[in-house]
């Protein structure tokens, strides 16, 4: 490896590959083996990755000598006439039985690229050792190793002697089964588990197939399997951590490159699997709870059924208990209706649901074709349009995240942090780059960071994070936002925001995070736990929602509706408060201070959770705006100790919809890409969101940072949301519902605003001022009265409905219409 230079910047080696393109790769140190080495070897491995199109060459010429050697086998040399023949005893007489191991190769190569996940580049490696054991203990048992196995047996015989000869052999062998051994296990397991549901579906399928003659669905079935097969999952692996130390020499960090069990060492023993979301059923309780028979008799009355105690327990870690075999079987048997005779027979009283968790199985996995090639290394041409422009800086570290990357500079003595964010615009010249960002300095470091976007994006899928142990160890209304620049997940609690403001253009990804959010909060909690109010004024983004049992409507017979019109909406979000007020008064009478100490003194009573999900605050506005600027507010400031939280998103990220009052009480905000940094300061109060790059891109500040951090958000498709959608619809509607009754005087300050203006005590004193100033017009009331331009412009309006102005005509001032007598004690202005 290449020395480091006189001013203690990382040298740059030249690798030619192809003889066209160049990779430039960072030297690394020469000292004692640390944790950084596992970078260094990823690095060395990835001469080893073949592309698609490579892949499919070596694959068919691979392939074409599977007809020679099967001709050379069965000693028949005119299927492939003399050159294949030739070439067959060739390679037998070099390899031996070895040669086999050519076309199994090349098929496991056009395998891969039909889509067959192919091996890591890790394993690649261990290719060599595997083929010098095949030939080592080919020659040594069958005298079948070719030329080259007799050369390696007398080189390994003279060297070692028969028994470390067997020795190294054993090792090597070892070294490539530990290689392979994930991979066999990872293969069989799904194989097993595709054959064990696909077992399961067909004794739902032939138990319950007698429900569908009479309305039963097949396919809750066949969901209730999924889910029971899958409620354990595998916890997400370890990340390797963010070096905190300031290292002499860059260190490069990828953990978007290849999975993460390439990163940890292969002697580390993988943890155990761990359920998901700490649920661990003995038997899947909605097997065929979903599945209620139908009587068809019309004189059928079902007898009353006692609840039992196989009711749900909720711990503090809102962990869901299920009931034992026993309890399954006994409630399964209580549910079935029976005949009665008599007339006066009670009616049902439904038992306690259980509701069951939806499994990770609903989600998808990042698709093989959408992880990216490596990242080219831009860091000397950084350093150099930095040196170009006077500005010396020291490489510290570079952070390869799935949008950006981010180079860590530590600036020379006596360089200026202003310098760096002045040539913002350069460097994007510089390393053509769409756009550069620039962080001076980084939170906790002595450093700036210079945030360069990728060739390719990464996608960042919700799955990876729901299964990560950040996400599932867990409390409280925890939901997952994505990921950072150092590949670790970043989830968050609304309970300590503990309200969220999402802005952000189209196309930027807003929806999708609001998405994420609502997904996150539906595999943690069931409808007992957790209630949701959507309001879409757009009525297309949350409509997939519809009718899930965490929903709340307004009346029952519109109860788990989203709620579309602006001025419902309006009057939910007084409702909201009047829930909030309703339980302050309940946590004073039982001497609680919050929701949490309320649940945990009465367990068997046990409140739910309520989020305010509003996907278009700019909608509201528009048609409430003091209405909802004043719910907003009091439930923002109130709400916290109350459960009530509010996710507030929108696309015009303007000061007339995010009010200077909505940003003081909701100081938890996620800014996606936006058009002008007045947008960014209206969201962020500070630049930056500028320039980010959309799809997910983000920066997300915490009500407890200074600073916003990148992030890229977690994707979750519609297919995979309507999957979820379906799970919690089949389980039915909750017991425990808050219902919401309409009010029609909700809205009277903002539509009567302006109408009943005879009460204006500044009514008489405008026409006064009106009539000696001669001039109709705001700003002359403005001066006069000593008012703001929005109550000057309401008298100004009063005045031309009661006929005392006309109409504003352009840029002439108004005509005064008024004939009455001067304003005075006793005068009527009606």
């Amino acid at each position: 490896m290449a020395e480091t230079s006189q001013d203690n910047y990382p040298s740059v080696e030249q690798e030619f590959v192809g003889g066209s393109r160049s990779r430039k790769r960072l030297s690394l140190s020469t000292k004692p083996k640390t944790s950084n080495d596992k970078i260094g070897a990823r690095l060395l491995c990835d001469t080893w990755r073949i592309p698609n199109k490579r892949r499919v060459q070596i694959g068919f010429v691979g392939l074409a000598f599977v007809v020679p050697f099967i001709s050379l086998t069965l000693v028949h040399p005119e299927w492939t006439g003399h050159i294949g023949s030739r070439l067959s005893l060739g390679l037998f007489s070099l390899l031996g039985q070895g040669a086999l191991l050519i076309p199994l190769c090349a098929l496991y190569l056009v395998l891969s690229c039909a889509g067959f996940r192919p091996l890591r580049r890790t394993r690649y490696a261990f290719l060599v050792p595997l083929t010098i054991v095949s030939l080592l203990l080919i020659e040594r048992w069958a005298q079948s190793g070719g030329w080259l196995g007799r050369l390696l047996d007398r080189v390994v015989l003279a060297a070692l002697g028969p028994g470390g000869a067997w020795l190294i052999t054993i090792t090597l062998f070892c070294m490539t089964l530990a290689a392979f051994i994930p991979k066999i296990k990872e293969e069989a397991g799904q194989l097993a588990s595709m054959t064990l549901e696909y077992i399961r579906d067909t004794r739902l399928r032939l138990r319950n197939g007698w429900l569908n003659l009479v309305g039963g669905s097949k396919e809750k079935s066949a969901d209730a399997a999924v889910s029971a097969e899958t409620a354990t999952e595998t916890t997400a692996p370890n990340v390797l951590p963010l070096s905190t130390q300031e290292p002499s020499k860059p260190v490069i960090i990828d953990h978007f490159q290849e999975n993460v069990e390439e990163v940890v060492a292969p002697d580390v023993p993988e943890p155990p699997a761990a359920p998901v979301m700490a649920i661990a059923p003995q038997q899947p309780v909605m097997d065929v709870a979903p599945q209620l028979p139908v009587a068809s008799e019309e004189d059928v009355e079902p007898t009353a059924v006692e609840p039992d105690a196989a009711a749900p327990v909720y711990q503090d870690e809102n962990v869901v208990r299920y009931a034992d075999s026993s309890e399954i079987e006994e409630s399964l048997e209580l549910q079935k209706p029976k005949l009665t005779n008599s007339d006066e027979a009670e009616a049902v009283v439904p038992r306690a649901r259980t509701f069951e968790l939806p499994p990770l199985v609903l989600l998808d996995d990042v698709p093989y074709s959408e992880r990216r090639p490596p990242t080219e290394d831009k860091s000397q041409a950084l350093l150099d349009a930095l040196d170009a422009f006077g500005v010396k800086a020291k490489l510290l570290q570079i952070v390869r995240g799935p949008t950006v990357t981010r180079y860590e500079l530590q600036p020379a003595r006596g360089v200026k942090v202003s310098k760096f964010t002045s040539l913002t615009n350069d460097i994007a010249l510089a390393l053509a780059s769409t756009a550069v960002r620039i962080e001076a300095p980084i939170p906790g470091k002595s450093a700036i960071g210079i945030e360069i976007p990728n060739k390719h994006t990464d996608l960042v899928v919700l799955k990876d994070i729901l299964r990560d142990t950040v996400f599932t160890d867990s409390k409280g209304l925890t939901v997952a936002l994505g990921k950072d620049l150092s590949g670790r997940p970043v989830v968050t609690d609304l309970q300590k925001m503990p309200h969220l403001l999402v802005a952000g253009t189209t196309g930027s990804g807003k929806s999708v995070c609001v998405n994420g959010l609502i997904i996150s909060l539906l595999y943690r909690f069931t409808p007992d736990q957790l209630q949701l109010m959507m309001v879409d004024p757009k009525q297309v983004e949350l409509s997939v929602y519809e009718d899930i049992p965490h929903l709340v409507g307004f009346t029952e017979s519109d109860g788990g509706e989203i709620i579309v019109d602006p001025k419902k909406a309006a009057q939910a979000l007084h409702q909201v408060v009047g829930l909030m007020e309703e339980r302050y008064k309940l946590f004073a009478d039982n001497k609680v201070r919050n929701l949490a100490e309320y649940n945990q003194k009465f367990p068997d009573d046990q409140l739910p959770w309520f989020v305010v999900i509003i996907d278009e605050l700019a909608d509201l506005m528009m048609v409430a705006s003091k209405s909802v600027e004043t719910s907003i507010c009091r439930i923002a400031q109130k709400a916290r100790a109350a459960g009530i939280h509010l996710v507030l998103a929108t696309q015009r990220p303007s000061a007339d919809v995010i009010t200077g009052l909505i940003k003081v009480n909701i100081p938890s905000r996620a800014a996606f890409a936006v058009s002008s940094g007045v947008d960014s300061r209206v969201i962020l109060d500070s630049n930056g969101a500028e320039h980010l790059l959309g799809k997910g891109d983000m920066l997300f500040m915490p009500v407890d940072a200074s600073d916003p951090k990148r992030l890229q958000g977690s994707y979750v498709g519609n297919e995979e949301i309507a999957r979820v959608v379906e799970f919690w619809k089949g389980q039915g509607l909750p017991e425990n519902r808050i219902e919401f009754e309409l009010q029609e005087d909700i809205l009277a300050a903002d539509d009567d605003d302006g109408d009943d203006d005879s009460d204006d005590a500044l009514l008489q004193e405008a026409l006064r001022a009106m009539l000696e100033r001669k001039q109709a017009s705001a700003s002359m009331l403005q001066t006069q009265l000593k008012v703001g331009y929005a109550r000057a412009r309401r008298l100004l309006i009063a005045m031309e409905r009661k006929g005392w102005v006309g109409p504003p005509e352009g840029s002439k001032p108004r005509k005064i219409l008024y004939s009455g007598p001067p304003p005075g004690d006793g005068t009527d202005f009606e």
